[in-house]
């Protein structure tokens, strides 16, 4: 088992059509950490509709890429608890998700000191997170998340 599939062990990550992605982990070298909320105007400007590349370029981009589609995403993390915020985050992007309230998502935030949003986390398929200063490695939770 790798060590990205202990750190991400699912089962609450979901498609962008909302269907269960069990083996989303499965083969990819880097998972992108998206740490995004409807509260913050900057987050749906930087998911669709900010100046520069957004998120959604960017997934799409990578998407098309045949060196990277297979081995390279990203994960949304919204921690928004009310159904409206939670899905125009979910709908920003089409891209894999954690599910609404998943447990998994205080624990990544807390990991991984997110104090605002949006931003951007890089993981490595062994689990380290890709800084600008390096490599910071990141423990799978006890019990898988």
């Amino acid at each position: 088992m790798s060590r990205i599939r202990e750190y991400l062990p699912g089962p609450g990550i979901l498609a962008a059509n909302g269907s269960n992605l069990p083996d989303f982990v499965e083969n990819k070298k880097v998972i992108c950490l998206a740490f995004v909320s409807n509260k913050k105007p900057d987050c749906m400007a930087w998911m669709n509709g900010g100046p520069g590349m957004t998120l959604s370029q960017l997934y799409t981009e990578a998407k098309r890429s045949r060196d990277v589609a297979d081995k390279f995403d990203f994960l949304l993390v919204c921690p928004d608890t009310e159904d409206a915020d939670y899905n125009a985050c979910a709908n920003a992007v089409a891209c894999p998700r954690l599910a609404q309230g998943d447990g998994q998502i205080s624990w990544l935030m807390q990991n991984h000191k997110v104090d605002h949003f949006p931003m951007l986390i890089p993981l490595a398929e062994d689990a380290t997170e890709i800084t600008k200063d390096g490599f910071t490695e990141m423990n799978p939770p006890p019990g898988g998340g």
